[in-house]
């Protein structure tokens, strides 16, 4: 593996410095490896999937104007007899091409890719901060990574990994709670990385009932809410474990707040939110009104800006993206990041929802992520996602889907609601399903889920 390495770093070292390299590989160790490879020649890379339609690989390809790599020419690159010297790089001079670490790709508007573009200067604030905020994780943890290269949680794997923490594994598990459980019991994984969502599944009754996952230690999860019903689980199945919820857009890399988790739901949750904690080192936060005036008063929610190194540096070939995205305030460029959030005494920060998921009710403000926190809590509830649909008379319905734990009627369910929503939050229609849609990245898929509403409604 060691020779593959020098191979890959002496060929990346030949390309051109702004050249983007796309890694179209397997989901196997070797993508780590050309992920390094790259960061160590100082060429920006874009991760790519094979499972992308065509129709969005080459838009992608498009828009970053990457030189795609896939397993093809890896392997060439790697048979390679003599790969040579490991190649001496010097630090790279900031106003030059090589400060761009990484661009990944979101879906955008439409569907249409948005370039992030990270600087080397926000990754190497991101690596600093893992190596010191993570020093439990030792070289003799088993690490698992779950998420898709193209999910920027895979970046944490990378900066554990960078920073000697950890033996690593590479999951090709997707969606399956048994088999991702199998593997890791049969690997002793004591480091998980991966999505709330994920998190839920692997600890249903059905799954702890067959595996052992007692050897997970540190529970390291982000990119999705973190509901009440996962904070109960954790503390039922992994009363142990150290568990650390972890906030930041991909614009922001990878994660700019985080917490780790008591265990006391007093210190840990308010109004059944779980906190994201306090921004991490060299970055800052703003709870901002609709006017773009900073609130200072615990507990008033407003829209949460990210400022600090790790803020993006552009959408790469979108500029007018990039105006409406970020901001300037007392002088600083911030990422206005569109979830709603707020702050309490202690300076901890909690996610409620987004300003898109927010709407009118009989004349309330609501938000449909947070009539879901409150849903979440209830003990026949597994999961839920609630959703708003046109209706002819009203502006809207509001419409609960359930994944239940126990059986648990409409009636019953809807008598649980009242007991922790005032009535305009209530919804109008409940449906239980055997599980929700998720997205590449684990996440629960709304946009999905209101068109499957859609079909099954005519």
């Amino acid at each position: 593996m060691r020779r593959q390495y020098f191979a890959l770093c002496n060929h990346l070292s030949a390309l051109p410095p702004s050249q983007p390299i796309g890694l179209l590989l397997d989901r196997h160790p070797r993508y780590v490896l050309a992920i390094c490879a790259a960061l160590e020649t100082y060429r920006p890379f874009v991760p790519l999937n094979l499972d992308w339609p065509a129709s969005r690989l080459d838009r992608v390809v498009e828009v970053t104007g990457c030189k795609v790599l896939d397993d093809a020419g890896l392997d060439a690159i790697c048979r390679r007899d003599d790969p040579g010297p490991r190649p001496l790089v010097a630090p790279a001079p900031r106003s030059t091409p090589e400060r761009v670490a990484y661009i990944m790709c979101t879906s955008g508007t439409s569907g249409t890719p948005k370039a992030v573009v990270i600087s080397r200067d926000a990754f190497s604030n991101f690596v600093t901060w893992v190596d010191s905020y993570f020093s439990t994780i030792t070289e003799h943890d088993r690490v698992l990574l779950t998420a898709e290269f193209t999910f920027d949680m895979s970046l944490l794997n990378i900066a554990l990994l960078l920073c000697g923490r950890g033996r690593h594994y590479v999951s090709k598990v997707k969606g399956d709670a048994f088999e991702l459980a199998a593997q890791i019991e049969r690997e002793q994984i004591t480091t998980l990385v991966t999505v709330p969502n994920t998190m839920s599944s692997l600890l249903m009754n059905a799954v702890t009932r067959r595996r052992k996952l007692g050897c997970i230690a540190h529970l390291l999860l982000g990119g999705s809410r973190f509901s009440y019903g996962v904070y109960d689980a954790i503390q039922h199945h992994l009363p142990e474990a150290r568990c650390y919820n972890l906030y930041g857009p991909t614009e922001c890399t990878v994660y700019c707040h985080a917490k780790t988790l008591s265990g006391d739901p007093e210190h840990d949750m308010l109004d059944f939110n779980v906190t994201v904690g306090q921004p991490i080192r060299g970055t800052t936060c703003r709870v901002m009104d609709p006017a773009g005036d900073v609130i200072t008063t615990p507990r008033e929610p407003g829209e949460l800006w990210i400022g600090g190194v790790q803020v993006l540096d552009e959408y790469r070939g979108s500029p007018e993206v990039t105006a409406s995205a970020v901001a300037t305030y007392q002088g600083e460029r911030y990422y206005r990041t569109g979830d709603v959030g707020f702050f309490d005494d202690r300076g901890d920060y909690y996610i409620t929802g987004r300003l898109d998921e927010t709407l009118k009710r009989r004349g309330f403000r609501v938000n449909l992520l947070n009539i879901d926190s409150y849903i979440q809590r209830l003990a026949p509830v597994q999961e839920c996602m609630t959703i708003a649909v046109p209706h002819p008379v009203y502006e809207h319905e509001l419409v609960t889907y359930v994944v239940a734990r126990a059986a648990v009627t409409e009636d019953e369910l809807l008598q649980l609601m009242r007991q922790v929503l005032v009535d305009y939050e209530i919804p109008d229609e409940i449906r239980f399903a055997q599980e929700l849609p998720r997205g590449a990245t684990g996440k629960v898929d709304r946009k999905q889920l209101e068109r499957q509403y859609a079909t099954t409604s005519v």
